[in-house]
């Protein structure tokens, strides 16, 4: 379906979302019970606001809710790319909370590495080698510097990459970082197939713009199935009990599953 004038904020666009949550009516309804199982558990939640590992936690499973409910509207928009390259934020998130749950310690080298990107920075802008974002305010480097090296000294200096968080949360990495990266980075591997259209013959016939349904559920079902990890996690975690509604929407998911095999 071309947008002819306004894109994807146009009136068709508003047309083509209409049809794709009939089409996906029983999908759309699991996904926003799954948003609503989620916030339940936030709201019943109460923390130790002296316990570091439940606040952290806590935090990285509201930014993971944050963008499950971004995919989802995008999806509901049709636009697939978009959401494909918003899944990796997700699996971001996901690949921390495994890894807490598994091994609660592990914070402390999420936010090593963390501080120690952020020293990298700083010292590149006192070096020159990078320059300071015009408009910021007037800082002085050499006592961020310090401080940052004071936190890393304190908790320990052990850095870690993605497929080390990973590979201690049991996740899958390989095959799924590298699929959402290219997404993420207009790869033009990625591209290609979503955004120029050829014959049976691989003659050039034009471009493909506007919203669509091609993989709508495979991404859908994705990204839900991301966020009842970080659910779980979280709660492996916090250990304060999912909310009754979880249960039933396993049996939601169960009945989907019949109702559209090839996806699950």
């Amino acid at each position: 379906m071309p947008l002819l004038t306004h894109g994807f904020l146009g009136a068709d666009a508003g047309q083509a979302r209409k049809k794709i949550l009939r089409k996906y009516s029983q999908l759309f309804a699991v996904l926003r019970e799954l948003n609503d199982v989620s916030h339940e558990y936030l709201r019943g939640l109460r923390l130790d606001l002296q316990n570091e590992f439940h606040i952290f936690t806590v935090t990285y499973f509201i930014r993971g809710l944050s963008t499950f409910q971004s995919l989802i509207i995008l999806l509901e928009h049709g636009c697939i790319d978009d959401a494909r390259a918003l899944c990796r934020t997700l699996l971001h998130t996901h690949f921390r909370l495994a890894a807490i749950a598994a091994k609660p310690s592990v914070l402390n080298r999420i936010r090593a590495t963390g501080i120690s990107e952020a020293k990298k920075r700083l010292e590149s802008y006192k070096t020159g080698q990078r320059k300071i974002p015009p408009g910021s305010r007037s800082v002085d480097l050499d006592a961020q510097i310090k401080a940052a090296e004071v936190q890393l000294k304190k908790l320990g200096r052990s850095e870690i990459t993605e497929k080390q968080l990973a590979e201690i949360g049991g996740c899958d990495y390989d095959i799924q970082y590298a699929v959402l990266s290219d997404a993420a980075h207009g790869s033009l591997s990625d591209l290609g197939p979503s955004v120029l259209k050829f014959d049976r013959r691989r003659r050039f016939l034009g471009y493909v713009y506007g919203p669509s349904d091609k993989d709508l559920a495979t991404y859908a079902v994705y990204a839900a199935d991301l966020q009842r990890g970080n659910l779980t996690n979280t709660d492996k975690t916090i250990r304060h009990g999912l909310p009754v509604g979880f249960a039933a929407l396993q049996e939601r998911r169960i009945q989907l599953r019949s109702d559209m095999p090839g996806i699950f």
